[in-house]
Order: structure tokens, then C-alpha cells, then sequence
């Protein structure tokens, strides 16, 4: 157990370095073909539902990937951390509404979580093998979210210096369905 926990630590730090390493323009130039490729995805452009993680400094962006998902008219639901630590899906209604919540998060001020089915979820992650394996950022929020609600088809997004041929899994890691960069489609069920 502490070999793997020890494992992800290290692996944390390396991505967390490759990632900072990139330049604005390179994070421009593929974020753009990251959104080109999620959006020829059929069940992307079919969904009624998303629920979607607002990205922070050096992930993917989302900011326009959740414009989007409003001019399109889909369910919109972001994450929010609670005074509890559990995550919750909260209607996402505008920029406007955001403030910084647990870890610096973007979150919507005052909406209530609720609690119904989505039918895709854009998730984070600081690496990702073809297999699916996913290595967050060590808190769990995703893995227990997916344990306890419906989230539809899981897509990671990720540029592709995130991608890697092994990562440890603990039991309670939840694999990915999609995984979605700049050069590729991965879907991990081939």
C-alpha cells in the first residue's frame, strides 16, 4: 500500500513539473485542438447533461468548453467542495455567480448541490494511462463522486504529456471511459 502511495507522490510531482513547464502559447495552441477533439466525440455533441470540473492554472481550460455546454442549452452542473469535503454538483448559471471556494476552486456562490443523473463528466487528473487509470490530485473527490453518483460516461481531458504507459491503482480508483488530448482520442475500453 505505501509502495503505490509513494508511487503517486512522486508521479504527482513529475506531472505537476511537466505541466508548469509548458508555455502560454503551447497551452493556447493545445487547448484549442483538446476542445476540437472533444466536441467531434458523439456522445459529447448528443448529451443533455455535463457535469464539468472549472479548471485552474496549468490544467486544460474548461472556460470554453463550459461557454459551450450554455449557448448549447445542456444541464450544466460544476463541482463544489463542501464544508464536509464532499464534492457536489452544483448548477452552473454564469461566471457572475463564481467565487473561490475549497482550494482556490472556482464554485458557484449560493446554489444547492443536487442530485441527478449526468450523461457525460469532464474530469481532472495529473496523468492518465491508455488503460483508463486515472492519478488525481490525492484527495479522492472524483473516486468517491463516481462511487455515489451516476456520472455517465467518464472523459478525462489532458494534454498529452500526461499520459503515461503505467500508473498504480489502488482498488478504489475509478477508471476513465474517454481520455481526450491534443493528438488523440483514447478510448479505454479497446
Amino acid at each position: 500500500m505505501n509502495v503505490v502511495k509513494n508511487k503517486k507522490s512522486e508521479l504527482r510531482a513529475e506531472l505537476k513539473a511537466a505541466r508548469q513547464k509548458l508555455t502560454d502559447a503551447q497551452r493556447i495552441q493545445k487547448n484549442q485542438l483538446i476542445l476540437r477533439n472533444l466536441f467531434k466525440l458523439a456522445p459529447v455533441q448528443d448529451c443533455k447533461s455535463v457535469f464539468c470540473f472549472i479548471s485552474t492554472v496549468n490544467e486544460v481550460d474548461t472556460h470554453a468548453i463550459i461557454n459551450h455546454f450554455l449557448e448549447s442549452k445542456k444541464h450544466l452542473t460544476v463541482p463544489r467542495i463542501s464544508a464536509e469535503k464532499n464534492m457536489q454538483a452544483i448548477v452552473f448559471q454564469s461566471w457572475a455567480e463564481m467565487e473561490k471556494g475549497q482550494l482556490g476552486i472556482l464554485s458557484p456562490k449560493h446554489s444547492e448541490p443536487i442530485a441527478s443523473k449526468t450523461d457525460i463528466t469532464l474530469t481532472p487528473g495529473l496523468a492518465f494511462s491508455a488503460a483508463g487509470a486515472r492519478l488525481g490530485y490525492g484527495r479522492g473527490y472524483y473516486d468517491r463522486w463516481f462511487v455515489e453518483n451516476d456520472g455517465g460516461l467518464k472523459i478525462a481531458l489532458a494534454y498529452e504529456i500526461q499520459i503515461l504507459e503505467e500508473i498504480p491503482v489502488d482498488e478504489h480508483d475509478v477508471i476513465i471511459d474517454i481520455i481526450v488530448t491534443e493528438d488523440r482520442v483514447i478510448n479505454t475500453a479497446q
